[in-house]
This record gives C-alpha cells, sequence and structure tokens, in this order.
C-alpha cells in the first residue's frame, strides 16, 4: 500500500517487510535542524549535492577505482587502480599546498622544518628526474635556490635587488655531536659578490667545514669569487 501526495508519483510505500520506499518526481525536501541515519550502510546510487558545511564523526571509505574530482574532470584525488595504496593527486593546472603555520613531513609527524622527508633505517632521498632526448640545461633536473629583495611572493622590483654579500642559497650536511644535539658539520653558501645591476647577479661560491673545535661554526675553506 501507498500513502500518495497530489499524485501518485510523491508517496511513502512498504515495499516490503525490510524496506521502506518514499518517492518523487523532482526531489525529497528534508528542512528538519538535524536528519539522523543509523543505518549501516547508506547506498546512494545518484549525485549528491552539498551547499554547506558537512561534520564527518567516521570514516569515509571509497573503491580504489573511485575519483574525488573538483570542477574539473582532471583535478582529482583516488587511490591507485594498480596498487591500492598509492595515492594518486592529479590536478588540470596547479598543485597548492598551503601551510599557514606548521610543516609538512613525508614519513615524520614533527619535522623541523617547512618540508621535512624522512626514513628510518635507510636513504631518505629527493630525486629529480628529467626523461627527454633533448641535451641541453633546459631539459636537465634543477636545484634552485631563489633569493628576493621583497617581502611578497612571485614579486619582483626594481629598486629591491639582492646587492652585495646576500646569501642567495646554502646545501647544508648536519651531525650530531656528543651531546646528542644536531650540529651543522658543513655548508656550500651560494652569494652576490657584488650587488645586483640592470642585467646580472654577480655570484661567489662559499665551501666551508668544521673541524674539531669549531662548535657548529664551520670554518670557510675555499672562496669562488666572480673575478
Amino acid at each position: 500500500n501507498k500513502l500518495c501526495f497530489n499524485d501518485a508519483s510523491q508517496f511513502v510505500q512498504g515495499s516490503s517487510n525490510a524496506v521502506l520506499s518514499i518517492g518523487a518526481t523532482d526531489e525529497i525536501d528534508l528542512t528538519a535542524t538535524e536528519v539522523e541515519l543509523n543505518a549501516t550502510t547508506v547506498d546512494i546510487n545518484g549525485n549528491v549535492d552539498i551547499s554547506g558545511t558537512t561534520a564527518l564523526n567516521g570514516d569515509i571509505t571509497l573503491p580504489h577505482n573511485i575519483k574525488i574530482i573538483f570542477d574539473s574532470a582532471d583535478t582529482y584525488i583516488y587511490a591507485n587502480t594498480h596498487n591500492p595504496e598509492d595515492l594518486i593527486i592529479a590536478a588540470d593546472e596547479d598543485i597548492l599546498l598551503e601551510v599557514s603555520d606548521g610543516q609538512v613531513g613525508i614519513n615524520n609527524d614533527n619535522p623541523g622544518s617547512l618540508l621535512e622527508i624522512s626514513k628510518v633505517s635507510g636513504a631518505a632521498t629527493l630525486e629529480l628526474s628529467s626523461w627527454s632526448a633533448t641535451a641541453t640545461a633546459a631539459h636537465a633536473g634543477k636545484l634552485i635556490f631563489q633569493k628576493s629583495g621583497t617581502a611578497t611572493v612571485n614579486t619582483f622590483t626594481s629598486t629591491d635587488h639582492t646587492t652585495a654579500g646576500e646569501i642567495l642559497g646554502r646545501v647544508e650536511a648536519w651531525g650530531v655531536n656528543d651531546s646528542d644535539a644536531a650540529t651543522l658539520s658543513s655548508y656550500i653558501e651560494f652569494a652576490n659578490d657584488a650587488v645586483s645591476d640592470a642585467d646580472s647577479s654577480p655570484g661567489k661560491i662559499v665551501f666551508a667545514t668544521s673541524d674539531a673545535d669549531d662548535a657548529g661554526t664551520p670554518t670557510v675553506r675555499m672562496t669562488i669569487d666572480d673575478a
């Protein structure tokens, strides 16, 4: 038996001893302050349009071949079809990872830098892999240190150039001393050797290493300047 409203398309029906059906031609509008579903499984075969904020108190489990898609079909998150333990994040253009006050850790739940990659009993490796038949720098992996004279991201102004002695970047190697503290052992430092002009930033490279008495302040051993 059906309980019908307006016409036969709007109804509540006990379809069987175990199933209650609610039907409508266009939509079913639930206007209560709270709608509580206590079923073990909620099976939705159509689209779900959420215009407000949804708070989740449990897990959402998706099959490994199902994507969470944002705006564009080319921007999504899903578990790798061939290996469900791999997570794939794809974007039609850029992927922005924005961390306001914290750090990002890979295999580290308490990273000490903006990005820290950790590995237990193995090598923590950052690999830059370029695949090209073109034998030029434009097709090679790069480690770039960008130092700006301004405090605004992606902004360059003619009056805020890098100046003489300004440190542009460093490669540092750290060890652990006998007091169980991390200690700077050696570094390679890149700097302006003179003030930047209209088309150049004169450079120098400094090589420094520690001896047994440097106490974490390596001594400069060699400098290559712009001469």
